[in-house]
């Protein structure tokens, strides 16, 4: 192997994810009388991501502007395995104001294999246990 094609594969292995793209989540209970959508978009700017959250659902139109952040305060290594969805404020859609500007809605953490882990903060799933953090969004 060269050593261009080995410091390739080391740039690629300890590059951060790019989270980029668009993410969904579904849930319900009560064989499926109530029910949530949510779909999170998001594009590279700056440092960090800009995007939007829209939960669609039993009672529920939510339209959220969002930043992608790196607030983890870990080993630098480490930064960019996970990214904070921070609220940005609110689309004109939007029905209900839960949140103040800068809270982190919650977090997702690459997994081995592409899976993402979703780790909650000031949003909640609606059925799902929120105290567990687990798989919940998919990237599309």
């Amino acid at each position: 192997m060269s050593t261009l094609s080995a410091l390739s594969l080391l740039l690629a292995l300890v590059a951060p994810p790019d989270w980029s793209g668009r993410y969904t989540f579904f849930e319900s209970f009560d064989e499926g009388a109530g029910f949530w959508g949510y779909e999170l978009t998001l594009e590279p700017d700056g440092d960090g991501y800009v995007g939007t959250l829209h939960i669609d659902g039993t009672q529920t139109m939510s339209r959220y502007a969002v930043r992608g952040g790196f607030l983890y305060d870990g080993p630098e290594e480490d930064r960019g395995e996970s990214l904070d969805v921070i609220f940005d404020g609110y689309e004109p859609e939007n029905v209900f104001e839960p949140f103040e500007r800068g809270v982190v809605l919650f977090s997702l953490a690459q997994e081995d294999g592409g899976v993402i882990r979703t780790v909650w903060g000031a949003m909640e799933p609606r059925v799902a246990d929120p105290t567990l953090s687990g798989v919940a969004f998919e990237r599309e």
